[in-house]
C-alpha cells in the first residue's frame, strides 16, 4: 500500500488517478490522514467532500483505506497554535480543546464508519512524543500518579521528595533525564 495526503486544491481527477495507480500496481490499501482542519472549515461547519472523493475513488478501484484521525491539530478558528500548519506534532495541551476534538472524532467516524472503502482507523499519527510540560499533561499525570501510588507518602519515599499532596506535584526539569549517579524519578 501507500500513504495518501489529500489537501484542498487537489482535483477529483488527481485523487481518482492516485487510487487507480495503487490498483494498477497491486497495492490494495492506502493510509489517509483525515485532517480536522480541512474538514471543519468554520466553527460547526463540516465539509467532508475532499475526503469523500478519496473514499469513493478507493472504493471504485478496490482499495481499502486506513483512516488516520488527527484530533491533535484543530482548525485555525480554535486557536493561534493551529495557524500556518497543516498538522500538529503533539497532543492537545488545553483541556478546553478536548470537547471540540471529541466532536471532530464523532463526526468523522459517523461519516465514514459504514463506507465500503474503510478498512480500519488509526487513532493518532505517531502517538509517542517527548515529555511535554503543559497544564493538561500535568493534570492527567497527577491523577495517574495517585492511581499508581495511592498515598503521597509512598511517592515521596520512592521519589526522594516531600509533597503534601498529589495536586502539589509540578513539572521538574530533572524528569527529562538528570545527570548523576542516581535519579529516583
Amino acid at each position: 500500500g501507500a500513504q495518501g495526503w489529500i489537501e484542498p486544491g487537489q482535483t477529483s481527477e488527481e485523487i481518482d488517478n492516485w487510487f487507480k495507480i495503487l490498483a494498477d500496481h497491486q497495492m490494495p490499501c492506502a493510509r489517509l490522514f483525515l485532517m480536522w482542519n480541512y474538514i471543519e472549515i468554520k466553527p460547526g461547519l463540516w465539509d467532508f467532500s475532499l475526503y469523500d472523493l478519496a473514499f469513493n475513488a478507493a472504493a471504485k478501484y478496490g482499495i481499502r483505506i486506513q483512516a488516520t484521525l488527527t484530533a491533535n491539530h484543530g482548525p485555525s478558528h480554535y486557536g493561534k497554535e493551529f495557524w500556518y500548519l497543516n498538522q500538529g506534532e503533539e497532543i492537545l495541551t488545553d483541556k478546553g480543546q478536548l470537547s471540540f476534538a471529541e466532536v471532530y472524532i464523532n463526526k468523522t467516524i459517523e461519516h465514514y464508519k459504514s463506507h465500503k472503502a474503510l478498512e480500519y482507523w488509526w487513532l493518532q499519527n505517531e502517538p509517542g512524543q517527548p515529555p511535554r510540560n503543559n497544564n493538561l499533561a500535568m493534570e492527567r499525570f497527577r491523577g495517574w500518579l495517585e492511581d499508581k501510588y495511592h498515598k503521597i507518602d509512598v511517592l515521596n519515599h520512592l521519589w526522594s521528595s516531600d509533597f503534601n499532596s498529589f495536586n502539589e506535584i509540578e513539572y521538574h526539569p530533572s524528569w527529562d533525564g538528570s545527570p548523576g549517579f542516581y535519579s529516583p524519578r
